[in-house]
């Protein structure tokens, strides 16, 4: 299964212009519906958005991509307008999408661990 985020924040305005640096990052994760226990606790990591606002200085969504349609929809059309403009100026700014595959790589992803120990 597999799952895709959009990754946003001031990083895409080239606010140094406006000498001030990013200081965090938006992200909204579009993801299955968790299906076993290990899942349930990441789920909850990521759905605590204190723990990921204070501990990694993100601003994070979930979104479950087995919601009913009309939900996914009024979600995703929400969070797409709040991330495409600027809240300065409602200027339009960039936003990146990272195509994720959460479950098919932990064997390669070990196995190039262990070559790098």
């Amino acid at each position: 299964e597999s799952g895709f985020q959009w990754l946003a924040g001031s990083f895409t305005e080239n606010i140094e212009r406006e000498n001030r640096s990013p200081s965090d990052l938006d992200v909204v994760s579009f993801l299955p519906a968790k299906t076993n226990k290990c899942e349930d606790a990441f789920y909850r990591v990521i759905s605590d958005r204190e723990l990921t606002e204070k501990y990694f200085k993100i601003h994070h969504i979930l979104i479950h991509l087995n919601e009913a349609g009309e939900e996914l929809i009024n979600k995703t059309n929400l969070y797409c307008g709040l991330l495409s403009h600027r809240k300065s100026d409602g200027r339009w700014k960039g936003r990146l999408k990272v195509d994720l595959n959460i479950y098919g790589y932990d064997e390669e992803a070990r196995n190039y661990l262990d070559s790098m120990a």
